[in-house]
């Protein structure tokens, strides 16, 4: 996913916004992008079509009205991903209010990792995997940070950047996916294994 994030940000910064109409991207923009952006995004139509409608709601990467508070990189992600991030600022939220009202101080209140992941899978209807792949897309793009594997907290929006050397795929993890196409042990086992001969 990063390639296509990298690509939609590329059309972001030359003034185009991407859309999914119909099995169609759709660009718009206040000027002639350059030639080769046009040919990348032609190259790799697939993919965003793909990317921008892996949600049931709306695969258009511009910024709603209620959306101008959000980090700018929550905006390039799916719809799915901007309602899980928005969870974390709920429940934070409730939890300040809730010390507040108890006469402490508000500062910012740990959220347990386990709760949030309970309260996305359930809101948005997610299995394990899916849930997984919005949390490691969250970490990837700097949003979220996860404290010890017990809390989680809102990130900086630096997206993180991977060593040239480290080898990772398009999901952002370490290890390839099997050959299903899921990312399970056996598929980490088997790529420990390969690194040590």
């Amino acid at each position: 996913m990063t390639a296509v994030m990298d690509l939609i940000r590329l059309a972001k910064e030359n003034g185009l916004q991407l859309a999914a109409e119909h099995g169609r991207l759709k660009l718009k923009g206040s000027h002639q992008p350059p030639a080769e952006l046009i040919d990348l995004l032609r190259q790799h139509k697939r993919g965003l079509l793909a990317y921008l409608t892996g949600n049931a709601i709306s695969g258009s990467v511009t910024r709603s009205a209620n959306d101008q508070d959000e980090p700018d990189g929550l905006m390039l992600l799916p719809v799915n991903h901007r309602r899980a991030y928005r969870a974390l600022l709920m429940m934070r939220k409730r939890q300040q209010e809730t010390l507040v009202s108890g006469g402490y101080a508000a500062g910012r209140p740990a959220i347990l990792l386990k709760e949030w992941r309970r309260r996305v899978q359930t809101r948005l209807d997610l299995d394990t995997q899916q849930l997984a792949r919005i949390e490691a897309d969250l970490i990837q793009a700097g949003l979220i940070v996860v404290q010890h594997s017990l809390h989680i907290d809102t990130g900086d929006g630096q997206p993180l950047v991977m060593a040239e050397d480290h080898r990772h795929d398009a999901e952002g993890l370490a290890w390839p996916p099997d050959a299903n196409g899921n990312y399970t042990g056996a598929a980490f086992v088997a790529w420990l294994e390969e690194g040590r001969h």
